[in-house]
């Protein structure tokens, strides 16, 4: 018996020494803990490594430009920051509870202090997080547009849990008609403005918003409108959800089921 347990012990400490070697981490208690301390190679002093960190730069970024995987949906390099979502949380080794990574100076982050994107607390955080987002968010997925390339999918097969709580009374939302172009689907969205902010920031109009509050917040216009702007069209591929589709991919796929020569015209379309 004492043989078996001392066999045991060696393979977990050969197994920890496996995890330090090839992630970085530390052991914390019985959780694993990935710990970011040093950007480029481990004989960089902190000091060093605080002077190359830009001090404009965010600590979701600086983690992902060195290969952390961080969830995140409301978050993009340019745009402005909004930390709606909340699933780029992290812990903070002085804080007393997780941060919001988009919203957070590295630099800040870093000075006399740890950074942990992937402890047993983060987990969890994650999981409750998307178990939320999700509260709302009808199960279409194979007819939705985006299906196979969703950031929500991927990232709930990733981060969520494998159970839910929440079954039935799904909010619903009448669609918005925005223009030709682009089609909505308003029960797929999870309010993380990065239309709003895209319209505003880079397309230059102020039409797209939030209103309303709580349980009854919608993202449309203010009055009933389209969208005149020659780059409408991007807030599909920049929505990381199927809220927004393109019209006139679905005319051309209705014309070709149309199509009594449909073999023909798809391998012209190829």
């Amino acid at each position: 018996m004492m043989m078996m347990m001392m066999m045991m012990m060696i393979y977990i400490y050969i197994y920890i020494l496996y995890l330090y070697k090839v992630f970085g981490c530390r052991c914390k208690g019985f959780a694993i803990y990935i710990l970011i301390v040093s950007g480029s190679a481990p004989e960089t002093s902190k000091n060093t490594m605080l002077q190359q960190i830009n001090n404009k730069i965010s600590l979701i970024a600086y983690l992902i430009a060195n290969g952390r995987l961080i969830p995140h949906y409301c978050y993009h390099n340019d745009l402005s920051i909004a930390g709606n979502c909340r699933v780029c949380l992290v812990e903070l080794k002085n804080s007393i509870k997780p941060v919001v990574s988009c919203a957070t100076n590295a630099k800040a982050a870093f000075h006399n202090n740890s950074v942990y994107h992937d402890s047993a607390l983060i987990k969890k955080a994650r999981e409750n997080i998307l178990e939320f987002l999700l509260f709302n968010h009808p199960l279409d997925c194979p007819i939705c547009d985006r299906g196979g390339n969703c950031d929500l999918q991927d990232q709930s097969l990733l981060f969520g849990s494998t159970k839910r709580r929440f079954y039935k009374f799904k909010k619903i939302v009448s669609d918005k008609e925005l223009g030709t172009i682009v089609k909505t689907v308003m029960t797929r969205c999870i309010h993380c403005t990065r239309c709003v902010r895209f319209s505003t920031e880079i397309a230059g109009i102020e039409d797209l918003g939030v209103f309303n509050r709580g349980n009854y917040n919608e993202i449309g216009t203010y009055i009933n409108k389209v969208i005149y702007s020659e780059l409408s069209g991007n807030v599909i591929d920049i929505c990381p959800v199927g809220k927004f589709k393109s019209s006139v991919r679905k005319s051309q796929n209705c014309r070709l089921k149309s199509c009594s020569c449909q073999n023909f015209c798809i391998k012209n379309e190829i």
